[in-house]
């Protein structure tokens, strides 16, 4: 079982072409570049995944998955 939690935003979102970069140190296009590299990190930590989608019509969607304790414990 996977904890989901989606936050949604109905902006101009994330062109294809750098949704691969947009979790890497440094990338940015206005601010530090470190916020969303530090949430995969820490997601990761846990065991799980960040995934950015289209929101259709238009915006993005970032899904934070992660396992349940018991999961966790039942893989190691």
């Amino acid at each position: 079982m996977l904890l989901v939690v989606r936050i949604a935003d109905n902006g101009v979102g994330i062109p294809g072409e750098i949704k691969s970069k947009i979790f890497e140190s440094g990338y940015s296009r206005r601010g530090g570049g470190l916020g969303l590299f530090l949430v995969k990190k820490i997601v990761e930590m846990f065991k799980g995944r960040v995934i950015v989608k289209d929101n259709v019509p238009r915006g993005a969607i970032f899904e934070i998955r992660l396992p349940l304790k018991s999961e966790i414990q039942a893989k190691e």
